[in-house]
């Protein structure tokens, strides 16, 4: 016997398209927040941008920047400052000790004289690193109109330092002696008596092995007792 089917059509529930009604309202939402994420990460890729190329400009110009660089310095008890290396803590306390050795090695390196050119020759370049930049040009006039080279082996001048006293509160009253030697010849001596005016103040790079303290000699005036 043949089987028979029977067919059964369903009508069309009366649900909408939302894609459809109200002209693609729910279409245009979603596009509108995508269009948003997508706008707020541009925002935020821009800014990431902008900060790294601001660390970038701030890190080359903290390179470029000359930076001081504090230094451990050990004052002896004879009043010599001795170099010994960088450190974290940038204040010294210099002692008075230290300026009164100072004075005395720039007064013995300036006025004495080696039979040895050469020993004269790196006094004479020590003491440059000894003295402020305003003080170098007349200390250079000095030496051309009185060059310790020209009595190099005829006259040997050792100096004997009596005392420092501070006149004012950069200022200081050096007496000493000059004792010349001439070849075959008797001594003489000489009192001198001179002001010295020392300024304290940050070495440069260049001088701070040989100057690690910052004293420096601003000026310097003497004559015969």
């Amino acid at each position: 016997m043949p089987a028979t089917h029977k067919s059964t059509t369903y009508k069309p529930l009366p649900l909408g398209n939302p894609f459809h009604e109200g002209q693609d309202r729910a279409f245009a939402e979603i596009l509108v927040q995508n269009n948003k994420e997508k706008r707020r990460w541009q925002l935020v890729g821009i800014g990431v941008i902008v900060l790294s190329f601001i660390n970038l400009i701030f890190f080359i110009i903290a390179l470029s920047r000359q930076t001081t660089v504090p230094v451990l310095v050990n004052v002896m008890p004879t009043g010599e400052a001795l170099y010994l290396g960088e450190v974290r803590q940038t204040s010294l306390d210099i002692p008075e000790e230290a300026v009164i050795f100072w004075i005395r090695k720039f007064i013995t390196n300036l006025r004495s004289v080696s039979i040895d050119s050469q020993v004269l020759y790196d006094n004479i370049e020590e003491t440059y690193s000894m003295i402020t930049t305003s003080y170098e040009p007349i200390l250079t006039r000095y030496l051309r109109a009185n060059s310790p080279f020209e009595i190099v082996g005829r006259i040997r001048r050792t100096i004997e330092i009596e005392s420092i006293i501070r006149t004012t509160g950069r200022s200081y009253q050096v007496d000493w002696t000059e004792i010349s030697v001439e070849l075959s010849g008797t001594p003489t001596r000489q009192r001198m008596r001179g002001i010295v005016t020392v300024r304290i103040q940050p070495p440069e790079p260049s001088t701070i092995r040989r100057n690690p303290l910052g004293i420096f000699i601003e000026n310097f005036e003497w004559s015969n007792l």
